[in-house]
């Protein structure tokens, strides 16, 4: 019984740190941008990936919008830059960046959502210049869909609080 409840909680781990298929529809139109600017895409960093998840779940919760952590939360270490989140989870890193966003949604296609969260950081002149940024190697992207009001079975409008790191 013991052997089952562990097999069933490393499972369970394991499932809720993946990453949703939003997160690789953005991470793919970003390298996809990319290449289309000349650039070699980026290769995915699952420890990268476990940053921006958590960062994306800290505005979520706090709520607090932006780079650093202000606001203390349960169960939560308030770390105030990229950097020091990537060198917290043991990540070497030689140049860091972050792009945040929120989006408002609804009902959208994984597509149009992931094309709406690139044209917000490709018309932001800053967020443009991480994305195209040729000195980035590794990369990672988590997304957060959060509903705020159900209008029937099947339309949902809400939030999509997205967290963008590249580093190299």
């Amino acid at each position: 019984m013991k052997k089952l409840l562990t097999i069933f909680l490393t499972l369970l781990t394991l499932l809720s740190y993946s990453q949703t298929k939003l997160d690789m529809e953005l991470f793919n139109v970003i390298n996809n941008y990319r290449v289309s600017s000349g650039l070699e895409k980026l290769v995915w960093s699952q420890e990268s990936f476990m940053v921006s998840k958590k960062h994306n779940e800290y505005m979520v919760t706090a709520p607090h919008y932006g780079h650093n952590q202000p606001i203390d939360i349960p169960n939560h270490k308030e770390l105030q830059t990229p950097g020091q989140r990537l060198t917290d989870a043991n990540i070497w890193w030689n140049g860091v960046g972050e792009n945040i966003c929120y989006t408002p949604y609804s009902d959208s296609s994984l597509v149009f959502m992931a094309t709406k969260v690139l044209r917000s950081w490709v018309a932001s002149p800053g967020h443009n210049r991480l994305l195209i940024n040729k000195s980035m190697k590794f990369g990672s992207v988590s997304t957060s869909l959060v509903a705020t009001k159900r209008y029937s079975y099947s339309t949902i409008v809400g939030g999509c609080y997205s967290t963008f790191n590249a580093f190299r």
